[in-house]
């Protein structure tokens, strides 16, 4: 294993993901890793202006960054590149991992309901669905 994507965005289920990622760089020492921030297109135009929102994105990236390399192995961490962009989460993370020839995607679950999933979507389900490489989806403790 090569190339490591690890999809993060803050919660307890990428937290989890994270771990996982240790243990995987555990049985892989040489394997880079790829982190990715999604940061959804602005969601609701009248609530805040696009460059506000950006600007609260880019530094919520900075806070997911940190608690990334918080929990990573420092081994790990002299092999990571972190990325943040802007788009469709699902979209976003299966082209990444296209664009860097991942071996694997590495991603929390927030194990949302039926009715959630309906309503929102799963970021996980749609990686899992359209991802040309293998996805490892991590369950919340």
């Amino acid at each position: 294993m090569k190339k490591i994507v690890l999809a993060v965005d803050g919660t307890p289920s990428s937290h989890n993901a994270v771990e996982m990622v240790n243990q995987l760089a555990t049985a892989w020492p040489d394997s880079e890793v790829v982190a990715v921030y999604v940061s959804p297109e602005l969601p609701y135009p009248h609530v805040m202006s696009l460059e506000d929102y950006r600007r609260e994105e880019n530094l919520y990236a900075l806070d997911v960054r940190r608690a990334l390399t918080d929990r990573l192995d420092p081994r790990v961490q002299r092999q990571l590149t972190f990325r943040h962009v802007f788009g469709d989460p699902g979209r976003a993370i299966c082209e990444i991992a296209s664009d860097e020839g991942a071996d694997i995607v590495v991603m929390g679950s927030n194990g949302k309901r039926t009715l959630d999933r309906l309503l929102m979507g799963s970021v996980s389900r749609a990686v899992v669905d359209h991802s040309r490489v293998p996805v490892l989806v991590v369950r919340a403790s």
